[in-house]
């Protein structure tokens, strides 16, 4: 049988009796590996090499919990399809140029699995302030229904306030014709209703009339 890069075969395997240094973070690591082997991929061996191979990568200040999450990240391009399965080995994923090629894979995986997460966060909040508007809109034609309500109770009232108003205008003009008046009628400053010359305050409103000479009206209190 053929051995590949000494590993995924029986005959590259070697005894941990016969390896000093058994304890060692390559030992631990290929371990990680081989739970985290994804379907149809072979697990690799604790060879001398393999072990060797991750105890280097860790000798050069790699932290051990960087390393475990990359043997997963490599785990899941492989599971994704992303690569093919017969590279899942030591040597591919521990040395160069094959090292940073998977530093790669796994470094974009990452970064679009935080995009559709931050993606997934944004429609949320968008849904979240659409639902609240809509909430805000039913609450507002709840109390439209009583607004009209008190606008039609109202109408008549203020229909007969300006009907009256007008009825007065009218009265006072025809009665300020008959003395020999110039004038009917002057706008009331406050509201703007015309204002028989006969009444010193507007009918609608209340308002004290002044005559064009900066004079208070008296009405008809003289007549």
């Amino acid at each position: 049988m053929v051995r590949r890069e000494g590993e995924g075969v029986k005959t590259g395997a070697v005894s941990l009796t016969l390896i000093p240094n058994t304890g060692s973070v390559g030992c631990a690591l290929i371990d990680l590996m081989r739970r985290v082997t994804p379907k149809g991929a072979a697990k690799p061996w604790r060879t001398r090499e393999n072990i060797d191979f991750i105890d280097r990568v860790a000798g050069a200040g790699v932290p051990r919990d960087e390393i475990e999450a990359y043997i997963r990240g490599c785990s899941e391009v492989v599971e994704a399809r992303e690569e093919q399965a017969i590279y899942w080995t030591v040597r591919q994923l521990f040395t160069s140029p094959t090292m940073d090629w998977w530093r790669g894979r796994v470094a974009d995986r990452a970064h679009r699995a935080e995009l559709k997460t931050q993606y997934e966060l944004d429609t949320a909040a968008r849904d979240a302030r659409e639902a609240m508007a809509r909430e805000g809109r039913r609450e507002a034609a709840k109390s439209t229904p009583a607004d009209l309500g008190i606008r039609r109770e109202t109408a008549d009232l203020r229909a007969a306030v300006v009907n009256r108003a007008r009825g007065q205008e009218l009265a006072a003009g025809l009665l300020d014709r008959l003395r020999g008046g110039s004038s009917a009628s002057l706008g009331c400053p406050a509201c703007s209703v015309q204002v028989a010359v006969g009444d010193s305050s507007c009918p609608a409103c209340g308002a004290q009339i002044i005559d064009d000479r900066g004079v208070r009206r008296v009405g008809l209190r003289g007549v």
